[in-house]
This record gives structure tokens, sequence and C-alpha cells, in this order.
């Protein structure tokens, strides 16, 4: 659901300046489509925990699923021209839940569980740091 509706943010802000009712209504679908999906998640959740159906890989690919929704709609908010301070914001959002991901994962998930949770972060600080340095974005 996240691609979709990211999708439809990027979509909406390309109309906006064009026909500005019709932004507006495709920002209110995407609203709802996030809105459903969330209130999907919490009931999937709910009725895992209430019918004893929770398993390691449902909460690891739960969590995923939900960072990846985020993701793609903070993403595609920060690339439809918000504000800086907005962009700042999503982007500290991220930072914070690829971190709580990792951390989430090395408890939860059998492959990571041997590596300690910094590590996982230290390894995705590298991997940042070289992205960095091919786009050409240099350390003050």
């Amino acid at each position: 659901m996240g691609p979709v509706v990211a999708a439809l943010v990027l979509w909406a802000a390309a109309e906006l300046h064009v026909d500005p009712p019709l932004a507006g209504f495709i920002y209110a679908l995407a609203f709802i489509l996030f809105a459903l999906a969330a209130a999907t998640d919490w009931l999937d959740g709910y009725l895992a925990r209430k019918w004893n159906a929770v398993t390691p890989l449902g909460a690891a690919l739960d969590h995923s699923a939900d960072k990846v929704l985020i993701t793609c709609v903070l993403v595609a908010l920060a690339y439809a021209a918000l504000p800086m301070m907005l962009v700042a914001a999503a982007v500290l959002v991220l930072g914070r839940d690829i971190v709580e991901g990792a951390h989430h994962q090395a408890r939860h998930v059998r492959v990571l569980r041997r590596r300690p949770a910094r590590i996982v972060v230290f390894r995705l600080v590298v991997m940042a740091e070289r992205g960095a340095r091919l786009h050409g974005v240099r350390n003050q």
C-alpha cells in the first residue's frame, strides 16, 4: 500500500498548480488509503494477539511492512517540495526508523540474532557514507 500512497502524493504534487481541486481530491484519497492501511494493520495485530496467532516471522514482517509504508509516504512528501523543516523531520524519522528496525530485526530474526544491533547500525552508517561519497557529498 505504501508505494500506491506515495504515487498518489507525487501525482497530486504534480497537479497542484495545474488543477488544485483535482490535487486536493488526490491528496484526500492518499490520506484515506493511508488511514485504511494503518487501521487494517492495527486490526491484524489485534486479532493475532487475541487469537494467540503471533509468530516471530509475522512480527518481523509486520514491522517491515510498517516501515515500508511510512518510508514510502515520507519520501514522497519530501520529494513533493515540502518546506525544508518538514524534509529534515522526515529524514530524522527515517533515520530513527532504520535504527529501530535494525534493532528489532536483530532481536527477532534468526539470521541477525548472532550480530548485535550496533554492528547492523554501523554497517548502515558505512553504506550511507559510501553512498554520499558516490553522489559527491563531502563532509564539512
